[in-house]
């Protein structure tokens, strides 16, 4: 019994030699949102004047030169928070649908005034509208990857008071972990979304290219600016008269606003006419 009881008292004095205890756990800085406000975090986005949290090393770089505040700056510009949100694909379609009836399909139509060109009016129209949406989707590309090449880098390039002098600062560990988070959470998506679109677009517009080159060879029967077939209406008494006939009797610059100006004058061009005789028509 004095054994047992002996045996017990030299545990307890073990147990309270250090040598014996776990090793304490390391301290690892925590990065997730808490109730109480951690030096990771910053203002909401919808905050009205938002100013970054600036770390150790960043006193010296102007506000509006931080990473993290050009971020919030690009997403205040027009279009720019588009690859942001939901109905990308249909915003494009709709500014796509809206250039065409407003801009392209008028000015082909303008262009192409003779019967028969309804064809290159069309694949022109697509190729303008299309021209027009894949510069802009271009431009959203540049903005997104000049802030996602700040994001990740881990040094600040920035400009102490103009673009002639130059200066480089290290970012310190908060700054690198701050703007990695917000660019693989908020900017490499809208990145790769942007990546997708570009691509389609590009191939699209090759294939635009190629169907207005097509079409432009697709002519009617009768071109009558066409110096091939003028040539041959000098020796063909059969085709010359087919081509006065579709003419109505007008002159044939009439229908061109480019030939009209080269004649110096629209005489004969106007609608209105007079009747000198019997089945004769004159226009002026």
């Amino acid at each position: 019994m004095h054994y047992f009881t002996a045996f017990l008292f030299y545990l307890g004095v073990l147990g309270r030699c250090s040598c014996f205890k776990s090793p304490p756990r390391p301290f690892l800085p925590s990065i997730r949102s808490s109730t109480t406000p951690s030096r990771l975090q910053y203002k909401d986005e919808d905050d009205i004047g938002f100013h970054p949290t600036t770390f150790a090393g960043e006193e010296l770089i102007p506000k509006g030169q931080l990473p993290i505040a050009e971020y919030r700056e690009l997403l205040e510009l027009p279009f720019f928070d588009w690859p942001t949100k939901e109905g990308l694909d249909a915003k494009l379609l709709i500014l796509y649908s809206a250039l065409t009836l407003l801009i392209s399909y008028p000015i082909s139509c303008a262009t192409y005034t003779l019967p028969g060109y309804l064809l290159p009016k069309l694949t022109s129209s697509n190729l303008g509208s299309l021209s027009i949406t894949l510069l802009f989707v271009l431009r959203l590309f540049s903005g997104w990857s000049y802030v996602a090449s700040r994001l990740k880098s881990d040094y600040i390039v920035y400009e102490e008071t103009g673009w002639y002098d130059c200066a480089v600062e290290k970012k310190s560990l908060e700054s690198r972990i701050r703007d990695k988070m917000t660019y693989r959470e908020s900017v490499e998506p809208a990145v790769t979304k942007m990546k997708g679109f570009l691509l389609g677009l590009s191939v699209a517009w090759v294939l635009s290219c190629a169907s207005f080159t097509l079409s432009t060879h697709a002519k009617p029967m009768f071109n009558e600016y066409q110096p091939d077939f003028l040539n041959s209406l000098i020796t063909n008494d059969m085709m010359a008269g087919v081509a006065a006939e579709q003419s109505h009797g007008r002159p044939t610059y009439c229908d061109s606003r480019y030939y009209k100006v080269l004649a110096g004058s629209a005489q004969g061009c106007n609608t209105n006419k007079n009747t000198r005789g019997e089945g004769e028509t004159i226009y002026y």
